[in-house]
């Protein structure tokens, strides 16, 4: 099925299929494997042995899905200025002749292999660097677990009062209908007066329809929506945070100061080669850490040179 998103022009948009967003998700993940980036929806459901793929309330649900996986990526600092991102926003065709044209062609380099870490970022890095990972591995957990807590009970919030707004603008169509239904006959005076007190209700009823209704459409639009936000950051930050722990050493903090990237690695292998100098070897011993170091140090700078493809 094909989802049209809006173009970085304004006013233009772009058809793009689900594939499409898991081909550019999966090549950003190869890219930036030290990156937090963005879950996709799932692309159907199954609900008592029936898959959901085409009903609407569930296509709307995974749309919005791609939206805010969309939104986190054009929103990253380093991600937005990548040019497979550009692509995928710009191209005005279908992508499929693109990906088959493209297969084995595109980089899919790590982002380390390209950046050196400049003097400056690597004496930036903190001391404690370490207790800091630790703390944040430790406190993940229970802050996903509350943010999504959150997030669904305002979205429950958010329907209910929405289903509410539904449940008024059935009263306001009931109270409607009798009292055409009572004026098909005879009546006395007094019960046009009634009537029309019927229909103030009436009236009532379907200006509290329209207010829950807006209201709760607008906290699924933005509060919700942010909320949701927020809580994909934090769940897939955690496999991030746990993936470092186990690559940590005793000293994770002078090991990333020391990293530079990938591309180092011919120095680190020259240096290998004179390992017999006794000059040399602290350098080499340190160097054979390097590539682990070097991918985590890179991803905790914002700055980047963009990709090309």
């Amino acid at each position: 099925m094909l989802t049209t998103f809006p173009r970085p022009q304004k006013g233009t948009s772009v058809p793009r299929r689900y594939s499409d967003f898991v081909w550019l998700l999966d090549c950003l993940t190869r890219r930036y494997p030290f990156r937090t980036l963005p879950a996709l929806p799932p692309k159907r459901l199954q609900l008592s042995g029936h898959y959901l793929a085409t009903d609407e309330l569930f296509l709307d649900r995974r749309r919005r899905g791609l939206e805010r996986a969309l939104t986190a990526l054009v929103a990253h600092p380093v991600l937005r200025h990548d040019a497979l991102l550009a692509h995928f926003l710009s191209a005005p065709d279908d992508l499929a002749a693109y990906r088959k044209s493209s297969a084995g062609t595109v980089s899919l380099d790590e982002e380390s292999s390209q950046r050196v870490l400049t003097p400056r970022e690597e004496g930036s890095l903190p001391a404690d660097v370490d207790a800091r990972l630790a703390s944040l591995r430790q406190r993940l957990p229970a802050l996903v677990e509350s943010w999504t807590r959150i997030t669904t009970v305002a979205d429950r919030l958010a329907h209910r009062r929405m289903n509410q707004g539904k449940e008024y603008e059935a009263l306001h169509d009931a109270l409607g209908r009798a009292v055409e239904v009572e004026a098909q006959g005879w009546r006395p005076k007094e019960v046009e007066q009634t009537e029309r007190e019927v229909r103030a209700t009436s009236g009532v009823a379907n200006d509290v329809a329209e207010t829950e209704g807006a209201s709760a459409r607008r906290s699924l639009e933005t509060v919700v929506e942010e909320l949701k936000r927020v809580r994909l950051s934090l769940l897939f930050t955690l496999p991030l945070a746990l993936a470092s722990g186990a690559h940590s050493t005793d000293g994770i903090a002078r090991s990333l100061a020391r990293s530079t990237a990938r591309s180092t690695q011919a120095c680190a292998t020259s240096l290998v080669d004179k390992r017999r100098s006794a000059a040399t070897t602290s350098r080499s011993c340190r160097s054979a850490s390097r590539p682990t170091w070097a991918r985590c140090a890179v991803s905790l700078f914002p700055s980047s040179r963009p990709f090309t493809h």
